[in-house]
């Protein structure tokens, strides 16, 4: 194919290896005009991970999927490569999420082995983490912002998840303002305190990474002026935010992590928390 060709004089000679020194790829000559998008999906299929999950570094440059070689001077190169496990792991469960579609709704499904970590996810996750007033996030958050910012997205009739509109506010990050009346908030607890900041009485949600489920009459945003702070939902809780604004059900801890929330959603067909407000 295009990527792994004979030498030739638009081409260079690829060895890639991992921080540790083990080579995973090459020597191969490579096009130098075929996308680093490319490069990298070839070499993930080596380690059996997502390309997602895989990035390429020249000397200490992180290699853009959307660039080429271009830039590589001489015959030959050597390239360090990158895996965060992490972000591997929850690749392949969005996707299996994805193509299982629990619980109907308009799924869009992306195409396996063609997502790659793009200069504007890691603009987004900057830019996330500056609304966040955190310079850094745990671990586990940092993978899934990477994976639901690389999607398309996905909705139904409880919930809908648009990564262009990924927002967060106080620590907290939102994934999804979905349904009418009333507006599911989904969001994430990336501090751990929320339970104590939006003083509620049960602090069962008190865990970094926790997801929380509010559902709310009105239009929390506009009201707002932004995504709520952790007051905002006190307030609501207590009933003196605003007499056309009030929270439906119990803000309730609906899952430990994302993961947890992703799947119990594939086992019960359900986003969690959604049996409960529709039985009410």
């Amino acid at each position: 194919g295009r990527l792994v060709s004979l030498l030739m004089a638009g081409s260079v000679e690829v060895t890639a290896h991992m921080m540790s020194g083990r080579a995973v790829f090459g020597p191969a000559a490579v096009d130098r005009s075929a996308a680093v998008a490319e490069l990298t999906a070839a070499i993930a299929k080596e380690l059996d991970q997502p390309p997602l999950a895989v990035q390429l570094l020249l000397g200490e440059q992180v290699l853009p999927p959307e660039d080429n070689l271009s830039q590589v001077e001489g015959d030959a190169t050597s390239i360090t490569v990158v895996v965060n496990e992490l972000v591997g792991k929850y690749e392949v469960l969005t996707q299996k999420f994805i193509e299982k579609k629990p619980g109907g709704g308009s799924f869009v499904l992306t195409l396996k082995g063609e997502r790659a970590l793009s200069a504007k996810v890691v603009a987004r996750k900057k830019e996330i983490l500056e609304k966040l007033q955190l310079d850094t996030v745990p671990g586990d958050v940092d993978a899934w912002l990477t994976v639901l910012l690389s999607s398309i997205g996905f909705s139904n009739e409880f919930f809908d998840f648009d990564p262009d509109k990924l927002e967060a506010s106080d620590g907290l990050l939102y994934f999804s303002q979905g349904g009418a009346s009333p507006c599911n908030y989904y969001f994430v607890d990336v501090k751990g305190d929320f339970a104590s900041r939006a003083q509620l009485d049960d602090d069962q949600g008190a865990a970094v990474g926790a997801v929380w489920c509010a559902p709310v009459y009105g239009d929390v945003v506009v009201v707002c002026s932004k995504s709520p702070c952790a007051d905002d939902w006190r307030k609501m809780s207590a009933g003196d935010f605003d007499e056309d604004l009030t929270v439906d059900f119990p803000l309730t801890c609906a899952t430990k992590s994302l993961q947890e929330f992703f799947e119990h959603w594939m086992k019960t067909g359900n986003a969690p928390m959604i049996c409960e407000m529709m039985e009410t």
